[in-house]
């Protein structure tokens, strides 16, 4: 009997010090929840109600300024355009042109080709004018009555032929009538040429105004 009397003493003892103790951390931890919501408190109030800074008074906004740099940059970074040199509009380049005379007026009734006095002239093609140079052969031709053939040619002395092309004639002509070559071919290097002349039938025949043109 005092044995479980003792017992019961004991575990009365144990559970009262259990409960002052539960107690006590009791006391302590609502301590320490309100000292952390006094915290928390006091924190946010800081937070939602901060002393407003003084705000910096932004400058008055200038366009033209703004303008002026942005147009500054682009200037900056974009690449100036290439200069281009004003080149002036060719010119074409007009031939030049030349007139040999050939001689003054002559006469024949030969039938025989002869040369007219004082139309002997030399020409170096490609040293006075160019290898390309556009030559032709004129001269005014008649023949006497109207009745007969006339006929004229350059003749190369140097090489004892004559130029290809260059025979022109004219039939039963009393007044002058200018007879013209198409285009001439000359031999190279420096030669002279001479006017020829002669009558189909021993009718006189007059030659005059005889002129080389080259055009070059």
């Amino acid at each position: 009997m005092n044995k479980i009397i003792l017992s019961v003493q004991i575990v009365s003892l144990i559970l009262l010090a259990i409960m002052f103790q539960t107690v006590y951390m009791y006391g302590n931890y609502t301590k320490d929840l309100e000292s952390r919501l006094t915290a928390s408190q006091f924190s946010n109030t800081q937070i939602t109600n901060p002393t407003p800074a003084p705000i910096a008074q932004s400058p008055e906004f200038d366009a033209k300024e703004y303008i002026d740099s942005v147009l500054a940059t682009f200037s900056a970074t974009t690449p100036a355009p290439a200069s281009v040199s004003a080149t002036p509009p060719s010119t074409v380049a007009l031939p030049s042109t030349s007139y040999i005379t050939m001689g003054g007026t002559s006469t024949t009734t030969s039938t025989n080709w002869i040369d007219v006095p004082g139309s002997g002239i030399y020409i170096d093609l490609a040293h006075d004018y160019s290898l390309s140079a556009y030559i032709t052969f004129a001269a005014t031709l008649k023949v006497a009555h109207g009745n007969g053939q006339a006929f004229v040619r350059l003749y190369d002395a140097t090489n004892n032929i004559a130029v290809t092309g260059s025979e022109l004639t004219t039939i039963n002509n009393a007044t002058d009538t200018q007879v013209i070559s198409s285009r001439l071919n000359l031999w190279s290097g420096n030669n002279l040429y001479k006017v020829q002349i002669k009558s189909l039938n021993s009718f006189e025949i007059t030659y005059t105004n005889g002129k080389i043109k080259i055009s070059y």
